[in-house]
């Protein structure tokens, strides 16, 4: 750290700053008073410092991260992450800059003393807060291929900004294919904090699939806080929780959201295979193919406890790892197209396909996921480049969209042979820098259902250019749904090469596919 961000500040008394014994959490202030008359108080969100001639200088205790002490002299160190002038116009929060405010003490007890007070006024005691014995650890995964191979550097980076808070670890460094969605599918329940994926957002998909495997899903998944650590490609989570929380997509702010936030619930998404009796075409009319969900999918979600359609764990553990192994990639192996160049079999009804956290996409958004694997190693770029070439290369598919309308509660039908894409998403942002559902909220059991269709080249590419800032919206050759649910048929482009279905950026079988909401499934860490 460099010395312009340290300070020192002699404390002359000897007793400590605040009595640790006392209930500094009812008190909520205190003060002593420094060298040269300079007075250092706790109070009203600050911890300040205040010379005679009434100067002032010091943090709001929403930016300290906790603080730790050092002997030889005997100081304690407060160290913070106020934020920078600036920002974007408003729109992107400013950052922040770490700082560290050393305090030299008489004795090393005063520093401990006074350390103990701070820790429980800034809720960084080692100890629960019902004062029960030690906290429990956080599970981290890291994915030592993520993002290029940066993600074990991004841990060791943001594990130095954290350590003044206390945590401990258990930490586990994934080795292959569906090893996340195993660990999950056999985590004990209360045994951790939570848990911190560092990679990107596959690995939060691999983990989520896997808890959602277990007969306890649903308990499970809302018992497991998540936070995503920004060690991949494209971090939509992240970026998204970031901007909820009003921080900086960068490690300081993933630290604050540590430091200081708690569980939120996002929404969850179950695809699953229609009944194939309800397809276009297989004998039904196409109303009554629209109408038959509707009652599936207004109704409230149903636990995942082993019975019921869609969502029973039996058949989820036995999907999973079909699903799972075309992960490949992530662990430094080619990644299988093998769904793509067939119809495929045909599905059961209800036969699960996976759990979602971020999105489902089909054709322009899905290529460009997909097809940029031959370019993982230069990490977010390579999307914009592999966007800009399907744009020039553009291509058009054949579908049918039936969809639950959030806004009156009635089924709709979208049907095209010029469909450029679909991007049905849960959060706002797709990737660190791809804004595209800036209406999205967590917690509503809503998806903002972004539609190309009938879009030229020009269009696509001003769509795409756009989305950075979500200017993107209202432009010709896109349309918004709100929609509650949905079912999609998507109609293959050629025999051998039908197209891509992903779901949260992850390859998944071609096919019909309907999307059934648990809102609040999930609990991530936030503001």
């Amino acid at each position: 750290m460099s010395p312009s961000n340290t300070e020192s500040v002699i404390i002359q008394r000897s007793e400590p700053l605040l009595n640790a014994d006392a209930d500094v959490g009812a008190a909520g202030s205190g003060s002593v008073t420094l060298a040269k008359d300079v007075t250092l108080s706790f109070g009203h969100g600050r911890l300040s410092w205040a010379t005679a001639n009434g100067s002032e200088t010091g943090f709001n205790t929403a930016d300290v991260l906790g603080c730790s002490v050092k002997d030889g002299p005997p100081r304690i160190i407060l160290h913070a992450a106020p934020r920078s002038r600036g920002g974007c116009f408003g729109v992107k929060p400013p950052g922040r800059m770490h700082v560290d405010k050393v305090l030299i003490c008489t004795t090393f007890e005063q520093a401990t003393s006074t350390k103990a007070a701070l820790d429980k006024l800034l809720g960084t005691s080692a100890e629960t807060d019902a004062g029960c014995g030690p906290r429990k650890p956080w599970l981290v995964l890291i994915n030592p291929f993520g993002g290029g191979g940066k993600a074990s550097h991004v841990w060791a980076e943001l594990e130095k900004l954290l350590e003044p808070l206390g945590l401990v670890y258990d930490i586990t460094h994934t080795t292959h294919a569906g090893h996340a969605a195993e660990l999950a599918a056999e985590l004990m329940l209360g045994a951790y904090e939570g848990v911190m994926s560092v990679s990107g957002d596959g690995l939060v998909f691999e983990f989520v699939n896997g808890l959602m495997s277990r007969p306890d899903g649903a308990a499970a998944a809302a018992a497991t806080p998540l936070f995503p650590v920004p060690g991949g490609s494209a971090n939509g989570l992240f970026r998204s929780i970031c901007d909820k929380a009003n921080e900086k997509d960068d490690l300081l702010g993933a630290a604050i959201i540590l430091a200081k936030g708690q569980p939120m619930r996002l929404d969850l998404w179950e695809y699953f295979r229609p009944d194939p009796a309800l397809l276009t075409g297989a004998g039904g009319s196409a109303a009554a193919g629209a109408a038959a969900p509707a009652a599936a999918a207004t109704a409230p979600a149903a636990a995942v406890d082993g019975s019921g359609s869609g969502g029973s764990a039996s058949s989820t553990q036995a999907g999973l790892p079909k699903m799972l192994a075309r992960e490949n990639s992530r662990y430094g192996g080619p990644r299988s197209l093998g769904s793509t160049g067939s119809t495929g079999p045909s599905f059961a009804a209800n036969e699960p396909v996976g759990w979602s956290f971020l999105s489902f996409a089909w054709g322009l958004v899905s290529d460009v996921d997909i097809e940029s694997e031959v370019l993982r190693s230069l990490g977010s770029l390579r999307f914009t480049l592999w966007a800009v070439w399907r744009v020039l290369t553009l291509r058009k598919y054949s579908g049918t969209l039936h969809y639950l309308d959030a806004a009156d509660d009635t089924w709709k039908k979208l049907a095209s042979s010029a469909f450029v894409g679909i991007w049905a998403c849960n959060v706002p942002y797709m990737s660190q820098t791809d804004y595209a559902a800036p209406q999205a909220e967590f917690d509503n059991g809503v998806l903002d259902v972004l539609v190309l269709c009938n879009s030229t080249r020009f269009q696509a590419l001003d769509i795409f250019l756009s989305m950075e800032d979500g200017s993107h919206l209202g432009k010709k050759g896109l349309e918004l749904l709100k929609v509650k649910g949905f079912r999609f048929e998507p109609a293959p482009r050629t025999p051998s090469r039908p197209g891509i279905l992903d779901i949260d950026g992850e390859l998944v079988p071609f096919g019909p596919i309907e999307a059934k909401a648990h809102p609040g499934g999930l609990r991530v860490m936030c503001l």
